[in-house]
């Protein structure tokens, strides 16, 4: 499995952290959403696609991949509140 770090920036633009950045910093007013346990078949162009209009509450930084294409497949928030 796999994770992939994506940044939101504040205009609600998602680009993919640089696996080899290490810690990543966001750009200000932009926060970090880290997509876990991604299988291996899913690039990282994929899950940037999955990812686009998610937001996470205030509290969570990850989502676990099965959750976000939960919200995708159109689940009422893909376990985002739970």
């Amino acid at each position: 499995m796999t994770d992939y770090t994506l940044i939101i920036a504040t205009d609600g633009t998602i680009s993919l952290a640089s696996p080899t950045a290490g810690t990543v910093a966001p750009p200000p007013g932009a926060t970090v959403m880290t997509i876990t346990d991604c299988p291996s078949t899913w690039g990282a162009e994929d899950v940037l696609a999955l990812a686009r209009d998610c937001r996470l509450p205030d509290h969570r930084s990850s989502l676990p991949f099965d959750r976000l294409l939960a919200r995708h497949r159109g689940s009422c928030c893909g376990g985002h509140c739970g």
